[in-house]
C-alpha cells in the first residue's frame, strides 16, 4: 500500500511529502534504498565505471586502488579520540549571526571536529545550513574553516566529520547554525545535536583543556 500519500509503482515511491525516490521496503542504514531532492543518496554498494569525484568522505572498511594520485594530506590508521563533546538543543529559525556553540581548546595540530543533527519529531524533516570557524579566544582573527554547508535531518541523522589544522592555542573552535522551517513546522526545537572535538591517538601532542 503508499504510505502518507505518496505513490508506489513497481516497488518503487516516490514521495512528495519528503521529497524522495526510495524502493520499498526501504530502512535507512540496513536495507533499500533512497534518492533525496537535494541530491543526496544512500545506497548499498555501487560500481562506477567512469570517473568518481567527492569533496570529502570517510571510509569505514579496505579501499583497493591499482594507482592513488594524491594532491593533500593523507591520514592513515589515525584513531580518532573524543576530548570534547557539547549537547545541545537550537530553536528552528535560530539566528546565522552569533555561534550556537563553541568548544575552547588547547589542542594543536590535527584534529576532527564533527556536527550532528539527529532525526527531529520522526516525520518532519529539519534542513538548514552550518559553518565552522576558528578564533582567537577573544573572537578576533576568525577564520572559516568551513562555509556554510547545507545538511538535512529527516528520516536519518545527519552527521559530517571535518578535519581541521589548528596552528595556535589557546583556540576557539565555533559552529554556526542557519535553519529553516518546511513541511508546516512553525515552532520546535532540535534536541541532542552534538558539537564534537577528537583529536588523534598520540598523548604526546596533547594539552590539558
Amino acid at each position: 500500500m503508499p504510505e502518507n500519500g505518496a505513490t508506489e509503482y513497481q516497488s518503487i515511491i516516490i514521495d512528495g511529502k519528503d521529497k524522495s525516490i526510495r524502493s520499498n521496503p526501504f530502512s535507512p542504514g540496513v536495507r533499500g534504498w533512497k534518492l533525496y531532492a537535494d541530491g543526496s543518496v544512500e545506497f548499498a554498494s555501487g560500481i562506477f565505471r567512469g570517473e568518481l569525484r567527492a569533496a570529502s568522505g570517510t571510509f569505514n572498511g579496505t579501499v583497493e586502488a591499482g594507482n592513488i594520485l594524491l594532491n593533500g594530506t593523507v591520514e592513515a590508521g589515525t584513531k580518532w579520540v573524543l576530548k570534547h563533546n557539547n549537547n545541545f538543543s537550537f530553536a528552528i529559525g535560530a539566528s546565522a549571526n552569533q555561534p550556537i556553540k563553541e568548544i575552547l581548546t588547547y589542542v594543536q595540530g590535527s584534529c576532527m571536529v564533527r556536527v550532528k543533527f539527529p532525526v527531529l519529531n520522526g516525520a518532519y524533516y529539519n534542513i538548514g545550513k552550518y559553518k565552522i570557524t576558528t578564533c582567537d579566544v577573544d573572537g578576533q582573527n576568525e577564520t572559516v574553516v568551513k562555509n556554510w554547508t547545507d545538511y538535512e535531518a529527516g528520516q536519518a541523522d545527519y552527521m559530517s566529520n571535518i578535519l581541521v589544522q589548528l596552528n595556535r592555542n589557546p583556540i576557539k573552535i565555533r559552529l554556526y547554525l542557519d535553519t529553516v522551517v518546511v513541511n508546516g513546522l512553525i515552532s520546535a526545537s532540535q534536541a541532542n545535536s552534538t558539537f564534537e572535538l577528537r583529536v588523534k591517538d598520540n598523548p604526546s601532542v596533547l594539552s590539558a583543556f
